[in-house]
């Protein structure tokens, strides 16, 4: 199955640098609940975010069936405190067969003459990122945001983060290989280069988001380019979004889960050439407005973005897990997209594949680049689009995650801020705590 272009983010405090107790929860059934909620209209035209929540998929289904064509429910699942600590996920096995056939992640073969994949970067002179900090940032608002009083609003938890360097590195894809992918933005941890990995992405590096180093995760997208320098653009920031995303609209009784230690995801293909398939998406984002450019936004990089816009790219990745493997052989089969299914209840019409029933937060990353001169961004491709030049670039948009968090901190605000259904902002972790702002953020 092929999905359509955008597929729509307990309680210490803790320092970084080194290896993170587990998060003292484990996974119990819970009772269905007996009341059917009405569907109400959902305002979800918040300023900057996707209104997107998923593929789309077919409008009506047989009762008992699925995409998949399966009629069994999905495991109910539930998170409880203060009950004995959730072993870490076993080392990645081979996972069980996915719902959908997964996109290849099929690496580019080198660019020649020795340079690494992708369209040629000249890196003479890369923009200078924020140094990071090495400590937690966290002050105490006392202010707790409310519940959702709308029974299908969103719970959501909102980050700025700095982009911490730009490197030929892919942990995930390339382990161990540095120097061999195509050129890369990362945002948050700045020590983040092909050698790192789930067990050592907290013990290295500073942190470039707000909040500090409760969070040392990695993520990076391909850089952006202007081909008329060969140049990379300095990217303002990174806003990352944990959303409920389609889990309100679930039926089968499955409770959001937060985001397991070390877990990795890729979103969108590489090799990407064509709209159709493309998994991104790009827009003239008017900062003095707070608008899209009318006709600006796409699967492509827009071309009529003015001085004082920003381009932003937005991709979300899959939130349903197999519950076993943090990461898988083509770095995609462990994790899926939700499923409509039918079960007699119209308000509530998805759910995960049965072969990934584990509801985690939706990732969507939003990253802003400036425009300073009028017309220069019809000279702007990602680092991956590595395909005929006459095409717009950004058909390959795609983007890595590595979760670095301090798991006291993501189950907390997985639990307060997602499950709880509060809108925390960019800020509050649902306690009352708020990541502080340094460095711009």
């Amino acid at each position: 199955m092929r999905f359509g272009p955008l597929l729509a983010v307990i309680l210490a405090a803790c320092g970084g640098g080194k290896d993170d107790a587990g998060s003292g929860l484990v996974y119990q059934s819970v009772a269905a609940p007996t009341s059917k909620l009405q569907f109400p209209q959902v305002n979800r035209h918040r300023t900057g975010e996707s209104t997107n929540k998923g593929p789309t998929l077919p409008s009506t289904l047989a009762p008992g069936s699925s995409v998949a064509g399966s009629a069994a429910p999905a495991p109910s699942l539930t998170l409880e405190p203060s009950i004995p600590a959730m072993p870490d996920p076993v080392t990645p096995v081979a996972p069980p067969p996915p719902i959908a056939p997964a996109e290849p992640v099929a690496p580019a073969a080198p660019g020649g003459n020795g340079r690494p994949p992708g369209i040629v970067v000249d890196t003479s002179s890369l923009p200078t990122p924020q140094p990071g900090v090495s400590v937690p940032m966290l002050t105490d608002s006392g202010v707790i945001p409310p519940t959702a009083s709308d029974p299908f609003g969103d719970g959501a938890f909102r980050l700025l983060c700095n982009f911490s360097k730009m490197a030929f590195d892919d942990p995930i894809v390339f382990p161990g290989q540095p120097g061999v992918s195509h050129h890369h933005t990362f945002f948050g941890n700045t020590g983040i280069d092909s050698s790192t990995t789930s067990e050592n992405i907290r013990l290295r590096g500073k942190a470039t988001c707000r909040g500090g180093t409760i969070n040392l995760g990695g993520y990076w997208m391909p850089s952006m380019i202007d081909t008329a320098t060969n140049k990379p653009v300095a990217p303002i920031s990174l806003l990352l979004y944990y959303k409920t995303g389609l889990w309100t609209y679930m039926n089968d009784r499955s409770v959001l889960q937060p985001l397991p230690k070390g877990l990795k995801i890729i979103s969108g293909f590489s090799g990407n050439k064509v709209a159709s398939t493309a998994s991104g998406g790009f827009q003239c984002f008017m900062t003095a407005t707070g608008e899209t450019r009318p006709g600006t936004g796409g699967p492509s990089i827009p071309t009529a973005c003015q001085p004082g816009d920003v381009v932003r790219a937005r991709i979300s990745f899959p939130q349903c897990w197999d519950g076993v493997n943090l990461d898988s052989p083509d770095h995609k089969s462990h994790m899926a997209y939700p499923e409509q299914f039918w079960s007699g209840d119209p308000q509530r019409q998805y759910r995960c594949p049965l072969s990934h029933p584990v509801v985690l937060p939706q990732i969507t990353y939003n990253v802003d680049f400036p425009v300073t001169v009028a017309g220069s961004t019809q000279n702007w491709r990602l680092a991956s689009d590595d395909y005929d030049r006459s095409a717009p670039g950004g058909y390959s948009m795609h983007a890595d995650y590595m979760n670095g968090w301090d798991p006291a901190i993501s189950d907390l605000w997985g639990v307060k801020c997602l499950r709880e259904r509060r809108d925390c902002g960019s800020a509050n972790l649902g306690d009352g705590r708020v990541t502080a702002e340094y460095q711009g953020n």
